[in-house]
C-alpha cells in the first residue's frame, strides 16, 4: 500500500534511514533464540549441531538429562536421539528502538540449517517494523509473507511497504536498549 498521508510518508522516509540490524544483535539471537543440539547415534557417537564435530559419549544418561559440552567449540548442547541428518530452525526476535520520537519494534527472522557433520549455517533478515507514533497510532511496514504449512515463507526480493493487516507471531525474544516513550500495553493491544 502506498503511503497515503503525512504520517505514513514520514514513517517510510524514516524506515529507509534506519541503521541496519547489527551483527552483535544477530549473534545474540543465534545464542539465545535458537536451539543448540547434539545428535546421538545408536553407537553413542555425538555430533555437535553448531560446529559439526563428532565424538564418543561416555555417559548416555548424564548427557540426556544434563546435556553435554562440545569439546571443539565449547557450546552447551541438548542431546537428541535421532536419525535425522538435517535440522532446520526458524525464529523471530525483536529489537526495540526510538527514532524521531516514535517507538519502533523491528522484527527480525533468523533461520539456521544444521547438517550432520557440517557447521551450522545462519540467515537473518528484517521482516517487519511496527512504528508507534507519539499519539498512539500504529503503522506497520513489512515484507510480503506467504502462508505456508511448515515454514515461514517471507518474500525477500519484495521491498517493505506499509501494510494494513499483518500477522506475525510474537517474537521468541526481545533485545532492548531503548527507553519506552509510552506504556507497553499500547504495543500489544493491536493485532500483530
Amino acid at each position: 500500500m502506498k503511503p497515503r498521508n503525512a504520517q505514513q510518508r514520514k514513517v517510510m522516509e524514516l524506515s529507509r534511514r534506519l541503521n541496519p540490524i547489527t551483527d552483535k544483535q544477530v549473534q545474540w539471537a543465534y545464542a539465545h533464540c535458537l536451539e543448540h543440539i547434539a545428535y546421538r547415534t545408536a553407537k553413542n557417537m555425538l555430533t555437535c549441531g553448531d560446529c559439526g564435530h563428532t565424538w564418543k559419549s561416555e555417559s548416555t544418561l548424564g548427557d540426556t538429562l544434563c546435556g553435554c559440552t562440545c569439546p571443539n567449540c565449547g557450546k552447551t548442547l541438548e542431546v537428541k536421539d535421532t536419525r535425522k541428518r538435517t535440522f532446520r530452525q526458524c525464529c523471530y526476535f525483536c529489537v526495540v528502538t526510538v527514532c524521531k520520537g516514535c517507538q519502533v519494534i523491528r522484527i527480525v527472522m533468523v533461520k539456521a540449517d544444521s547438517r550432520k557433520g557440517n557447521a551450522m549455517t545462519f540467515f537473518s533478515k528484517e521482516v517487519a517494523q511496527r512504528w508507534i507514533m507519539p499519539d498512539g497510532k500504529v503503522i506497520t511496514v513489512a515484507r510480503l509473507r506467504g502462508l505456508g504449512f511448515t515454514q515461514s515463507m517471507t518474500s525477500f526480493p519484495i521491498v517493505s511497504i506499509i501494510r494494513k493487516y499483518v500477522y506475525f507471531p510474537y517474537s521468541d525474544a526481545m533485545a532492548s536498549r531503548a527507553v519506552f516513550t509510552m506504556p507497553l500495553r499500547s504495543v500489544f493491544c493491536t493485532r500483530f
